[in-house]
């Protein structure tokens, strides 16, 4: 596998001449390192302790006022590819006890996270049922609800009830899509920080059941983007009716293109070695270099999910008013970092949230979160990264709290404090 920086790149792409609202922005000056925080939040609760940054970060005078809207340099290489992963291996994180995720097998310990120990789950261990004599019917129904929470927590639990939106007929892809809605100057502040979206659940479980077999490093593009674009039609089953339940909204089904050495889009040409979704087409693109340099299809589902996670910021109207937010941005404040982090971590997050509501049927297994997690933790690795997209620790912070909930709310991530967003 190649050890030679990837590029994980934001929503927009390289700005038009005249600088559209959401053109990337990169080569900020990072943030001064934070002090040493306290130990991380618990597996499915709302980030309430910071998260460290890396040191060494020296902060740079700021050049001469300019806005976030204006055209930034070409971005530079930012995410490196995990080492291949052993389905059965463990993550090569600092020995910790990693908490039973909400789907699959009861959690062996693990070892994510570095030095942030992880206490056990909020629901806790299964109680063992007590003798009794009641009649047989309840016994067995106690037993298929202790089994239940004990092989996937509240998702287990859910699972007996069966697959949820199974009626949904999921739309074709929708080459030319309406744009993407747009904040009066009230909702600028609620869409992001208030959004109705924040009080739905995405539907769990869901069926995703009819992905067709690849190898990421031996199936052809055709065939990679038959896959990745069976896999749009999952998301669509997850996301689109609690968009439609959070107001005037609904989810577009995007294409993914899977491209070779570059790709010209709306949103200017890329290289290799990039996954992005482009706002401006509502398109999802994804470099086969960077397929095959992860290795492991499941790898490139993180991404592709994160992908998407943009891709309903943008039908809610978050990523808009996330832009005039920036377009009102001196280009060296750094709230206008914290502002870019938000976005780029919620969609980690979303991500989350996606795979854990298609666990059961995707059949997952512990070595499956381990390759998520270090497919998060690839993300940040950089200076560039860090400012733009939040350290390793943040991003596997953020994607595992997806993972252990439903509640969209707990990705909301202008609702956490700038200490969880390093």
């Amino acid at each position: 596998m190649s050890d030679r920086p990837f590029s994980w790149d934001d929503p927009f792409g390289p700005p038009a001449p005249a600088p559209p609202p959401g053109s990337p922005q990169q080569g900020w000056p990072n943030h001064p390192p934070a002090p040493n925080p306290p130990p991380a939040p618990s597996w499915g609760a709302a980030p309430t302790q910071p998260i460290p940054t890396q040191p060494g970060w020296a902060q740079q005078p700021p050049p001469a006022q300019q806005t976030w809207g204006a055209p930034p340099p070409q971005p530079q290489s930012g995410w490196t590819a995990p080492p291949q992963p052993q389905r059965a291996a463990q993550p090569h994180y600092a020995a910790q006890q990693h908490p039973a995720p909400q789907w699959g097998q009861p959690a062996q310990p693990m070892q994510p996270w570095g030095a942030y120990a992880q206490p056990a789950p909020p629901w806790g261990p299964p109680a063992a049922p007590k003798k009794s004599h009641r009649r047989l019917l309840t016994t067995v129904l106690v037993a298929v609800l202790v089994i239940g929470l004990g092989v996937g927590g509240v998702v287990g639990y859910n699972a007996l009830y069966g697959y949820q939106n199974d009626s949904y007929a999921v739309p074709a892809v929708d080459p030319d899509p309406q744009p993407v809605p747009e904040p009066s100057r009230p909702q600028v502040e609620e869409w992001r920080t208030a959004h109705a979206l924040y009080s739905e659940r995405v539907p769990n479980p869901v069926r995703c059941d009819r992905l067709p077999s690849v190898d990421a490093r031996t199936s052809s593009a055709r065939e990679l983007e038959g896959y990745y674009n069976e896999l749009m039609g999952c998301e669509m089953r997850v996301w689109d009716k609690v968009l439609q339940g959070s107001g005037d909204f609904h989810a577009v089904r995007p294409s993914v293109t899977v491209y070779s050495d570059q790709v010209t889009t709306p949103c200017g040409t890329r290289n290799g070695g990039n996954a992005f979704y482009c706002m401006r087409d509502q398109q999802i693109y994804i470099a086969l270099d960077f397929i095959r340099d992860f290795g492991d299809i499941r790898a490139s589902n993180v991404v592709i999910a994160h992908e998407f996670g943009h891709a309903v910021q943008g039908r809610a109207g978050i990523l808009s008013a996330s832009n005039r937010v920036l377009e009102n941005t001196a280009q060296n404040d750094p709230a206008g970092y914290v502002e870019y982090r938000r976005r780029e971590l919620q969609a980690d997050c979303f991500a989350g949230l996606f795979l854990n509501a298609t666990a059961k049927s995707m059949k997952l297994e512990e070595a499956d979160l381990a390759v998520y997690y270090e497919t998060w933790r690839s993300g940040g690795s950089t200076r560039e990264d860090k400012n733009t997209h939040g350290t390793p620790e943040s991003r596997h912070y953020w994607g595992q709290l997806g993972l252990s909930t439903d509640e969209i709310g707990k990705c909301n991530t202008w609702a956490a404090g700038e200490e969880q967003l390093k």
